[in-house]
């Protein structure tokens, strides 16, 4: 019976918890989807963490938002993408989807350096940081663990 005394006493102390130090199912990507611009102009926040983020995936492997033209993010297709009928139907029609997906944005990250390799190459590859995609055409990527939504992407958008 003293358990019962204690209870209200705990839920209101688990309650204080979440008020100062935030939801923790919030800070895994719990919730509406960050916007694509967010992350990528503000990228040290977000590397390395997990994101949950809105954006048009173009011809299966870019991520962009017109809003911040200068700006795309390649992303890592591996099995979510596969499943998706809509998402294969609507980029085979317009090459392009409006998809919510969550996973691991990387960013700025130092390569695995070889240490077999001649010092001046260390050098350049410690000042350098890692590159994503074709050719490593990318400054970011997003390794996908989810597709949340797909959607059509309104004809007026600017293509990327």
């Amino acid at each position: 019976m003293p358990a019962r005394r204690w209870l209200p006493g705990r839920i209101a102390f688990a309650a204080t918890l979440v008020l100062i130090f935030g939801d923790p199912a919030k800070a895994a990507g719990d919730g509406e989807p960050l916007a694509f611009c967010e992350v990528v102009t503000h990228v040290s926040s977000y590397a390395g963490k997990q994101v949950r983020l809105s954006a048009i995936l173009a011809d299966w492997s870019v991520l962009f938002d017109p809003a911040c033209k200068a700006q795309s993010t390649w992303i890592d297709i591996e099995h979510p993408f596969k499943r998706s009928r809509k998402l294969k139907r609507l980029l085979s029609k317009d090459r392009r989807a409006l998809v919510v997906v969550e996973g691991v944005f990387h960013a700025a990250e130092p390569y695995d350096i070889d240490p077999n390799l001649p010092e001046p190459f260390k050098k350049t590859l410690k000042s350098t940081p890692k590159r994503y995609g074709h050719l490593g055409s990318f400054s970011s990527m997003i390794e996908v663990s989810e597709v949340m939504s797909v959607k059509k992407v309104a004809k007026e958008t600017p293509r990327w």
